[in-house]
């Protein structure tokens, strides 16, 4: 019985141990950070640099790639207080 146990253990300690292993080696990088839209008013409103998703998207997807990361999600918002929009990119490995 006390060899059962022996073994047991051993065994869980193994695997726990190889699960660690594994989870080390596994993880990735991830980057997020926000797009600094460029805007101003002018005669009937603003202008925008990033002006909609697509913009948003595209301008995220050259950072990504600049990076050597993969676009992995964008969040855009349209203007606010202060009324430039606000453009979130997601990166990750």
């Amino acid at each position: 019985m006390n060899m059962k146990k022996e073994l047991f253990f051993a065994a869980a300690f193994i695997s726990l141990a190889v699960l660690v292993i594994l989870s080390l080696g596994c993880t990735k990088k991830a980057v997020t950070y926000e797009e600094k839209d460029v805007c101003g008013p002018v005669p009937g409103g603003y202008i925008y640099a990033i002006k909609d998703e697509d913009a948003c998207r595209q301008h995220c997807f050259s950072d990504c790639l600049s990076l050597k990361m993969t676009l992995q999600k964008v969040d855009f918002v349209l203007a606010g207080d202060p009324p430039c929009n606000k453009c979130t990119c997601y990166c990750s490995d």
